[in-house]
């Protein structure tokens, strides 16, 4: 597949400033997208951003697949707060959860991965 067809379109923002993803039913992504693609490609963008990350684990790695950039992945705010509240509420525990997540996105094939548990995920690799 092309990078152009793995294009995920820009969404509007939420009120935390999140995206609110607009992919259609099968996922392929729709022409605004594609161009917004193409368009940061053609001038010449270092760095392809992936967001939300952890439900787009599918496009990191379609992208990682067709281009050797950097991809960078955001794990938001949203996620972040999931992964609390289960933890809270006594559904899952907060390390493994947290690591498994970050995991997962790294697997996908993210080369960077910014995310609110930077300073918790810091200290626990030291």
């Amino acid at each position: 597949a092309a990078l152009a067809e793995l294009a995920v379109p820009l969404g509007e923002l939420d009120e935390t400033g999140d995206a609110v993803p607009s992919v259609d039913g099968d996922g392929d992504g729709d022409a605004s997208g594609e161009a917004e693609l193409e368009l940061d490609d053609a001038e010449g963008a270092d760095i392809l951003m992936v967001k939300p990350a952890g439900l787009y684990l599918d496009i990191i790695r379609d992208v990682r697949g067709v281009t050797k950039k950097p991809i960078a992945a955001y794990q938001v705010s949203g996620e972040y707060a999931q992964i609390h509240a289960a933890a809270e509420r006594g559904w899952l525990e907060l390390v493994p959860a947290r690591n498994e997540s970050l995991l997962s996105i790294k697997r996908a094939g993210a080369d960077l991965i910014l995310t609110y548990f930077a300073k918790d995920m810091a200290l626990a690799l030291r």
